[in-house]
């Protein structure tokens, strides 16, 4: 019987009811009674044969009333007695029991957990998938004796490189053994790919694998794929990988760029062109001439470098200003000027290539934007002793195209206050026409300075006139010129100052 989760046998509730059948008689004869049973207790079954039991002497007793009283009272104490054995068997029991409970839930529990962490990788149903999940345990511990026993004794591996266009065979677990070596020396296989594809095929003890590698090293390890057939007993019988493997280089941008630049330095036109790609593709921008050209294959690398030493800044020593190495994009920019030094940053500009490589370190594109003319030797001096020569000539039209189209001419005459500006070629016959009223401008003056200055394209120039009596001449004064050139050398900027009294 469970009463309040105790179970309590059937002979406790007899003892219950013993003890309740005793009360009606008065507590104070119950107790009596119990006091008498203590006292003599000692007697119960020890008496010899000759001295009788009090219980069994009736004289003594108060009748036999009380000695069935005194039989019931002992068949409680009896009853208690079991009922505290039995009390004690249920407790060892539900102890034995709660022990147990607690043991079974920690097992449990522990086969639980143990078994989630096997769910990822492990089909319990699948043995196929077992064998492959161990073997590539064996493949992270390096051991390749241990990697080689989940091979069969009869395998064969062929592996072929898409890259090296390469193609091993191996035969056996030694051969099993030789191509882990072999894999590993080409380092791709030491590096951390990431997984594409995975198929399991139970039905035919057959494996499926992809992947791919991080971008940081897939200028040399591509994608690859392996398929594993396993025998009966579950040991690799055959596997055919297909890789797309190189060892990696560092640098390997770097290196390629600069072989290419200590060619085209030595101006070694075929060594160049090697540096290129057969399907390379070159475009060349000149912002200097306007024009654009494009060069294909390695015979136009030769021609760009034909047309670039024609033109004569790339002979020219450059000052580099930027040089990015992009080895993850195998790409390099570069940007260079010309130092004012050389007297050539008139016409070499700044400068910028940009080259991109290809899987085999080669120049597959190449985009150059230059602003480069021929370099020209004095060319300020030159443009404005032309300019003098057809002044002289009092041709207008000619001497305005030595103006650019876009001129500004300022006259500032100190004698009379008077400033007048021109602009354009046609402010330039303007002037001309202007200037050919005045009388000091038909006098002849002395040439007092004339400073050329090439890198700034720039010409100052002064002059006097001489002193006579009752000459005219004596109203000219001390004036001054300074010129500007455009980069097409011509007058770009013309500020004059002049000290002519009418």
């Amino acid at each position: 019987f469970d009463s309040g989760g105790v179970w309590f046998p059937r002979h406790s509730f007899v003892a219950m009811a013993l003890e309740q059948k005793l009360l009606p008689h008065g507590s104070q004869k119950a107790m009596g009674i119990m006091c008498c049973h203590r006292k003599r207790e000692f007697f119960i079954g020890d008496a010899s044969p000759e001295e009788p039991n009090f219980i069994s002497v009736g004289d003594n007793l108060r009748g036999k009333k009380e000695a069935d009283l005194m039989q019931l009272h002992q068949h409680v104490v009896n009853a208690r007695a079991d009922m505290q054995k039995s009390m004690i068997e249920i407790k060892m029991i539900s102890a034995a029991g709660l022990v147990a409970g607690v043991v079974a839930l920690v097992v449990v529990t522990t086969w639980l957990l143990t078994a989630s962490s096997r769910v990822p990788s492990v089909n319990l149903g699948g043995q196929t998938e077992l064998a492959f999940d161990y073997f590539e345990q064996t493949l992270k511990t390096l051991n390749l004796s241990k990697s080689a026993e989940t091979f069969a004794d009869d395998v064969q591996i062929r592996l072929y490189n898409q890259d090296t266009k390469e193609t091993k065979i191996f035969l056996g677990r030694s051969g099993a053994v030789d191509m882990l070596r072999y894999a590993a020396g080409l380092g791709c296989a030491n590096l951390q790919d990431t997984p594409v594809v995975r198929e399991i095929d139970e039905a035919a003890k057959m494996v499926y694998v992809n992947w791919d590698y991080p971008k940081s090293v897939a200028n040399f390890c591509g994608p690859s794929t392996e398929t594993y057939m396993f025998d009966n007993n579950y040991r690799i019988s055959r596997l055919n990988a297909f890789v797309n493997w190189r060892t990696p280089k560092p640098n390997a941008t770097l290196e390629a760029f600069n072989l290419f630049e200590k060619r085209q330095e030595a101006w070694d036109l075929d060594g160049t062109a090697e540096t290129f790609a057969e399907d390379a593709v070159t475009h060349f921008h000149n912002l200097g001439t306007r024009k654009e050209l494009v060069y294909k294959g390695r015979a136009g690398a030769k021609e760009l470098l034909v047309h670039a030493a024609g033109l004569g800044c790339a002979k020219h020593t450059d000052t580099i200003t930027a040089r990015e190495i992009d080895e993850k994009a195998r790409m390099v920019y570069i940007s260079w000027i010309y130092p004012a030094s050389s007297n050539v940053s008139n016409f070499c500009r700044p400068s910028t290539e940009v080259y991109t490589f290809d899987r085999d370190y080669k120049i597959s594109r190449l985009n150059c934007i230059v602003d480069w003319r021929t370099p020209l030797v004095n060319p300020t001096r030159d443009a404005f002793d032309h300019f003098h020569t057809v002044f002289k000539t009092l041709n207008f039209e000619q001497t305005a195209e030595t103006f650019a189209h876009d001129a500004v001419i300022t006259l500032y005459n100190r004698g009379t206050k008077e400033l007048k500006t021109f602009q354009g070629r046609v402010g330039a016959i303007e002037l001309l026409q202007y200037t050919s009223f005045l009388p000091c401008a038909k006098t002849k003056g002395n040439i007092t300075l004339k400073k050329v200055d090439e890198l700034a394209r720039t010409v100052y120039t002064a002059w006097e006139y001489p002193r006579q009596a009752n000459v005219s001449s004596n109203k000219c004064g001390t004036s001054a010129e300074t010129y500007i050139f455009s980069e097409d050398y011509k007058i770009f900027r013309l500020n004059a100052l002049v000290d002519w009294r009418l």
